[in-house]
């Protein structure tokens, strides 16, 4: 193999694109009406095609023989083009041509006109990273550019272009590629390369690829080189992606369920002696776990995108609530978020789980001692008006609900998504104001994690009709709490 799988199977045609169909069609069409601006902006994630679509569309508008909006890759340009010797095509790194002077020298060529063909194209890659020096120079000429010149921009973070300069060009937003669209393509590398498959093994490569095409297939090439007898095998797959530690990392998320700390730490060395330490991996792939359990609750199949989901991870579906799963499915991202910054990732690893074993459990609103409704909403309402709370107390208590008011017990109810608002230290804060405005030392504040109910719509338009619901719908500034219904 004289190139890598990427340069080699670099699309050269807007056909051989996959996954950005809607915004091919968009430009083939451009080029079937020649309606051609002069400069145009692709922005999306990394891997998605920005410079490979800019460079084809850059063939295509110095092409001698475009047919229907389709360069022929046959005539001097195109060939040129292809063999990365075109004088015509400008190719730029934006990232290291940050400095106000090297874009003024770059832009003084402007005047010439090309060489070959009918225009001369800057392609500049990364184009966030110019300063804004360099971003006011490039919108004088864009404003007005000769006639033989186009722009051709490329970026990762639109958000950090002035709108000056994007209201100047033709945008074109790509989307991440889609699982099925990245198989196609590895299988189109795969059947070329004369390397035999299993169709199948192939949804973890495009899975952890994360939407780039880029990635998926320099995944595939370290899968090729540890491959044997030019056969791609499903235990080489998981070798790199780290992927053999599946059946540990159900495991371990059964025992986190039963709150069973022997087997976790058990499963925990069996994961990095597997892995080799490689904790971003591991993961990824707990991450991809989470994201399969949440699937089959929400969906209640066993199949999603065409994929079958192992045995062993339905049957955990079964034992886990839909709730749990979120809350560790975010103190994972927390953690991956932060992994830069991890010089021990097996201590950070232990950390997450930790985290995953203490969070406060949620409770059904069934299961809590319910009061009914009196004047005491009223009376609560006042009290914490005249309380000296703090940002933070507020931010609590103002998510809390009222369930029933004792002597010596307050129970208040708050939406597990709204968990990050609660620490102990607040809650016996409130508890002590409490105690000194209502000069009782027995008071005591129990909060309780709830999730909302479903299938209450019906309850609530009943509840609406009542008179004594309505004063009450009025004092809570119209609107019924779905935590009221019981």
């Amino acid at each position: 193999m004289n190139y890598s799988l990427l340069q080699k199977y670099r699309p050269k045609t807007f056909y051989e694109i996959f996954g950005q169909d809607f915004i091919i069609n968009i430009i083939i069409n451009i080029l079937k009406k020649n309606f051609y601006h002069h400069s145009y902006i692709f922005s999306g994630p990394s891997g998605t095609g920005k410079t490979t679509i800019a460079r084809i569309l850059a063939k295509s508008f110095n092409c001698d023989n475009l047919l229907y909006g389709v360069a022929c890759n046959n005539c001097t340009s195109c060939k040129n083009i292809n063999n990365n010797c075109s004088n015509n095509i400008i190719e730029i790194d934006a990232a290291s041509r940050t400095k106000i002077e090297e874009t003024k020298e770059l832009l003084n060529d402007i005047k010439y006109l090309p060489q070959i063909g009918k225009y001369k194209i800057y392609i500049i890659d990364e184009i966030h990273m110019l300063s804004n020096h360099s971003f006011n120079a490039l919108l004088k000429i864009i404003e007005d550019p000769p006639k033989h010149i186009k722009f051709l921009f490329a970026t990762t973070e639109k958000n950090k272009i002035p709108s000056t300069v994007l209201s100047r060009c033709i945008q074109f937003n790509l989307k991440k590629i889609d699982i099925t669209n990245i198989i196609k393509y590895l299988i189109h590398i795969l059947i070329n390369e004369n390397i035999k498959f299993n169709k199948k093994d192939l949804y973890n490569i495009a899975l952890s690829s994360e939407g780039s095409m880029r990635n998926a297939v320099n995944l595939l090439e370290q899968i090729i080189y540890i491959s044997n007898n030019n056969t791609i095998l499903k235990n080489d797959i998981n070798n790199i992606l780290g992927f053999n530690n599946e059946k540990y990392l159900i495991a371990m998320l059964n025992s986190i369920i039963y709150n069973d700390t022997k087997k976790i730490i058990l499963y925990i060395k069996k994961i990095f002696l597997n892995n080799d330490n490689n904790c971003y991996n591991i993961m990824q792939h707990m991450q991809i776990l989470l994201n399969n359990l949440i699937k089959i609750k929400i969906y209640n199949n066993i199949k999603y995108n065409n994929h079958c989901y192992s045995k062993s991870l339905i049957i955990l579906s079964k034992k886990i609530e839909l709730t749990k799963i979120q809350i560790y499915n975010q103190i994972l991202i927390s953690t991956i978020k932060n992994i830069k910054y991890i010089s021990d990732f097996k201590l950070e690893f232990e950390i997450m789980i930790l985290k995953m074993l203490t969070f406060i459990p949620t409770y059904n609103n069934n299961n809590i001692f319910y009061k009914k409704i009196t004047n005491i909403y009223y009376t609560w309402e006042e009290i914490i008006k005249n309380l000296n709370l703090s940002i933070n107390e507020k931010n609590l208590i103002n998510n809390c609900i009222l369930k029933s008011w004792t002597n010596d017990k307050i129970f208040l109810l708050l939406n597990i998504d709204f968990i990050t608002l609660y620490t102990k230290e607040i809650k016996l804060n409130i508890e002590n104001l409490l105690k000194n405005y209502l000069k009782n030392n027995q008071i005591n504040i129990e909060i309780v994690f709830i999730k909302e109910e479903k299938n209450i719509n019906n309850d609530v338009h009943f509840y609406n009709k009542n008179t004594y619901i309505k004063n009450i719908i009025y004092i809570l500034k119209n609107k019924v709490n779905k935590a009221y219904i019981k």
